[in-house]
């Protein structure tokens, strides 16, 4: 039989595609360890406002705007969180780190019009039943969701749902039969649930809805806005914020695991 060489097409193809799939989550990697490894050594210049109730997506846009802003000779910081209010102090406030599109906002900010973070949320359903289907909704079915996450509350559609306090409760609703499903955000789940609770549910596709997460800056530092469009549309055309969006969940899933 006649050995493929790499000067064939499709091996080469193959050859190809193994070495992108490779190389996007080495640049990736490479992004999220140089961030965290330059954290103390960059004089931070801006600090936003974070949402408390997506802490894994903060961390997401914190790589991705930290490399945003570098590339235009502004280092960054997440600012601490106010715990007696649950919100950052704005007395610092450059802006928004990540937030869904709201016309509230755009008195003190503007939005960047380009999607730092998609947040997907997913109905997680036992792995008996991973191949139901629910094109034509979710209703009939008994949903448990975890309070605290309004995003989701406010995307019920008129579903009735039991609010549970944690995520390892509402996956374990799924399993002592009390809901049918439940709807979370695929990096929390992936960072919050126990790996034996994981390895018993599976996420149903497509997603149940993802809602773009942008990023907000202050009108006070408008000067910064066509040089910060012009750095992500140059990641964005190169790809980075996929590889780094995909390398994050690698590290999220090896993390939980550990």
């Amino acid at each position: 039989m006649k050995m493929a060489k790499f000067s064939d097409p499709f091996p080469r193809l193959i050859h190809e595609c193994a070495r992108d799939i490779g190389l996007s989550i080495l640049v990736g990697l490479g992004l999220i360890m140089a961030s965290v490894a330059s954290a103390a050594s960059i004089n931070p210049t801006l600090k936003f406002q974070q949402d408390p109730q997506h802490v894994e997506y903060n961390d997401l846009a914190h790589v991705i705007l930290k490399e945003a802003y570098r590339r235009i000779g502004h280092p960054i910081a997440k600012d601490r969180l106010d715990t007696k209010r649950g919100l950052t102090n704005t007395a610092l406030d450059d802006g928004i780190l990540i937030s869904p599109v709201r016309s509230a906002l755009q008195d003190d900010y503007i939005r960047i019009p380009i999607a730092i973070v998609k947040l997907k949320v997913f109905a997680y359903v036992h792995k008996s039943h991973e191949h139901t289907r629910y094109e034509f909704g979710l209703l009939g079915n008994r949903v448990s969701i975890v309070k605290g996450m309004p995003m989701i509350q406010n995307n019920m559609m008129g579903m009735v749902a039991t609010q549970m306090n944690s995520v390892n409760n509402s996956l374990k609703s799924i399993l002592r039969n009390q809901a049918d499903l439940v709807l979370l955000p695929e990096f929390c789940a992936l960072s919050r649930s126990k790996k034996h609770l994981r390895e018993q549910v599976i996420a149903l596709q497509p997603a149940v809805f993802e809602v773009p997460m942008y990023h907000y800056i202050s009108k006070k530092n408008e000067h910064l806005v066509e040089s910060l469009k012009r750095s992500l549309n140059g990641m964005k055309k190169k790809q980075l914020i996929t590889q780094v969006t995909q390398s994050f969940k690698h590290v999220i899933e090896a993390d939980a695991e550990a």
